[in-house]
């Protein structure tokens, strides 16, 4: 696996300059070659931003405020980056970002989810499930897992990011490529 940098930089958008002077500070995250914007919900004003340091100059009561909030926001998409490397073998700088916004934590993982069902298949084995269901159930995962890993080069996929051409190609991959009768 290439190893990916990430890189996370602050800029004000002078145009969008509100009624009381303020302009917005937005970041920027770059893992790889991918980049991936985002709002920091600071606003401060053009004459305090240093462009070179990506932060406020001066002790001003904001200045501190919001250089404190731009310290934060980059730990903490430092450390969703770190986690996300030890979770998944490619990334790209908008799962970043949506990792330190909160997003990528509710999302359920397709495998995960189908192994919890199996977990339960295998409790009911005899009030109501057959020893062959669970056999045929655990198979099925297996090829599943085998799919995401040939196909989508990933070990884990959410359940958000399955749609039509996703199961189409699962199709496929099952009648074509392992040549597997329909039933």
């Amino acid at each position: 696996m290439k190893e990916n940098k990430l890189k996370v930089s602050f800029f004000v958008q002078a145009k969008r300059t509100d009624k009381k002077g303020l302009v917005p500070v937005i970041g920027r995250i770059s893992v790889g070659r991918t980049h991936s914007g985002f709002s920091t919900k600071c606003k401060t004003p053009l004459t305090l931003w240093d462009s070179r340091k990506q932060r406020l100059i001066g002790k001003s009561s904001m200045a501190v405020s919001v250089n404190q909030k731009l310290g934060e926001c980059t730990a903490l998409i430092h450390a969703r980056f770190h986690e996300l490397s030890e979770r998944k073998e490619t990334f790209t700088a908008t799962d970043v970002r949506d990792a330190y916004q909160g997003q990528i934590h509710c999302q359920t993982l397709l495998l995960e989810s189908f192994g919890e069902y199996l977990t339960l298949t295998k409790e009911r084995i005899g009030i109501d499930r057959a020893l062959k269901t669970f056999k045929l159930r655990t198979y099925q995962l297996s090829l599943l897992r085998e799919y995401v890993q040939k196909k989508h080069k990933v070990s884990e996929i959410p359940l958000s990011q399955l749609d039509k051409a996703f199961i189409e190609g699962f199709e496929y991959y099952l009648t074509i490529d392992r040549k597997l009768k329909r039933s």
